[in-house]
């Protein structure tokens, strides 16, 4: 699942990651499917890549979703852009 930080102001996007980073291991995660059905994960690895390295996006042959935004820097979390040079991924394993 891939989010903006900030996204656009007025929509469902608007800062919908913002507090990504917050999150630490062992973390609950909760999403609720179209149909009222949720799903309980527990954040079991959080990693920052270059926005080039695509293999955060690939499959993992495990049951785990992957939240990914964009954050300026290696390890700046809270600046607001404008370049978002670094993929920041937290995997959260179901419980």
């Amino acid at each position: 699942v891939a989010g903006h930080r900030l996204g656009y102001p007025g929509t469902g996007s608007d800062h919908i990651f913002w507090d990504l980073p917050s999150v630490a291991i062992g973390d609950p995660v909760s999403l609720t499917d179209a149909n009222g059905q949720t799903y309980d994960y527990a954040v079991s690895e959080i990693l920052e890549v270059p926005i080039t390295d695509l293999s955060v996006t690939e499959p993992i042959g495990s049951d785990v979703v992957s939240l990914q935004t964009c954050i300026e820097d290696y390890g700046d979390y809270w600046t607001a852009g404008p370049n978002w040079n670094v993929r920041y991924v937290v995997r959260a394993e179901k419980v």
